[in-house]
């Protein structure tokens, strides 16, 4: 039988092409992979690298303290102290360096040209250098509260007081800011410390009399007012006290004589005036009511309100059954009305002078400003 031959060769180029394919891909495949593998062993080893760097960077910065138990808490878990990760506080920033000294006289010289925020600045580094300076940190409590900061004025007047605890000046004036900031009862017991201290000190009594109507005490407050004026019967801020107390009271009549006397010693004074103006309007003296808001907007321009009164009454007539009314005897009549005798300042004690400084407000009847005390200090005799 013939059996027919299969020719094998006739296949034979397919099978040559697709061998060839395979082989060029298991090439390209195996490039590859050789190339992949070494790209991730170059970025390992360059991570490691960086690693290192920064745990280097890192561990330099650490305290032996600190390192030591980094290495230890390591050691404990078979890591290498290459490996170990440690938190790291930001450097603290530096202490800001402490202000150069300067001289008493120097940081004087700004207080009184006016300038409080250098002066600040400069009893401010005063104090630094010598904190046990009573003047000092006292000058810097005034300085603070000029240029409008009752706290920190507080502070620095505490730092007088903790130096010389019976200081004078800072007890006053440490009153007078605790009132600005609305603590009146505690600015009365420093009050009081002075006036036990000196029952004779004419200033000490008028602050207590601030204090007291501050606290609604309007009747104690007089009786203060009168026993300062005892003291001193020039104090033109006690007498226009006494006078605001007695407009509030509406006693106006009674209000003239120590309003005249405080216009009269104090014509610079513009909420005397004013408050002159607003009694003799009460009592119905309109003229002299109208040319006492005058002399008060001419004595000071922030008392607009006080022109703008005496326009008001520019029209307006007096009643022809008032009688005639002389200021000046009127101001000449004044005398405190004193309960008890109070004891005189001892020469030398009470010498200080005081200067005007912020308003504190009150309201009248019909909305304008009638102003209270608004003494400041006089500069200290260094002792």
């Amino acid at each position: 039988m013939n059996r027919k031959r299969t020719d094998t060769r006739e296949g034979w180029p397919l099978r040559f092409v697709l061998g060839g394919v395979v082989v060029v891909v298991i090439a390209i495949l195996a490039a590859y992979g050789l190339q992949t593998g070494a790209e991730r062993q170059e970025g390992e080893s360059t991570e490691v690298e960086r690693s290192l760097e920064d745990w280097a960077r890192a561990e330099a910065t650490l305290d032996d303290e600190t390192r030591a138990g980094a290495y230890a808490a390591a050691a404990e878990d078979g890591v290498a102290p290459e490996a170990v990760t440690v938190e790291i506080d930001a450097p603290a920033e530096a202490a800001p360096a402490p202000p150069e000294d300067v001289d008493y006289f120097t940081a004087e010289d700004a207080y009184l040209a006016g300038d409080y925020g250098e002066a600040s600045r400069l009893f401010t580094a005063f104090a630094y250098h010598h904190p046990e300076h009573v003047w000092g940190n006292y000058m810097l409590g005034l300085s603070e509260w000029k240029r409008g900061d009752a706290a920190a004025a507080e502070a620095a007047l505490r730092a007088a007081l903790a130096v010389r605890p019976e200081h004078r000046k800072s007890l006053l004036n440490l009153g007078r800011v605790l009132m600005e900031l609305g603590r009146h009862e505690e600015a009365l017991a420093l009050v009081e410390r002075v006036r036990e201290a000196a029952p004779g000190d004419a200033e000490a009594q008028r602050l207590r009399g601030r204090a007291l109507h501050n606290l609604g005490r309007a009747d104690e407050a007089a009786a203060a007012y009168n026993e300062a004026l005892s003291l001193d019967p020039q104090d033109a801020w006690s007498l226009n006290n006494l006078g605001l107390v007695l407009i509030e009271q509406e006693r106006f009549d009674e209000a003239l004589a120590p309003l005249a006397r405080a216009a009269e010693l104090a014509p610079e004074i513009a909420c005397a005036q004013n408050n002159l103006g607003v009694a003799l309007e009460r009592a119905g003296y309109l003229a002299l009511a109208r040319a006492a808001y005058e002399r008060a907007a001419a004595a000071d321009a922030e008392h607009a309100h006080a022109l703008a009164s005496a326009e008001r009454l520019a029209d307006r007539v007096d009643d022809p059954e008032l009688p005639a009314l002389d200021l000046a005897v009127l101001a000449g009549s004044f005398a405190p009305a004193v309960e008890d005798e109070v004891a005189a300042a001892p020469a030398g004690e009470c010498e200080e002078e005081a200067e005007a400084a912020a308003a504190e407000p009150a309201l009248e009847p019909d909305g304008e400003v009638v102003t209270a005390d608004a003494e400041g200090i006089a500069l200290p005799d260094l002792d």
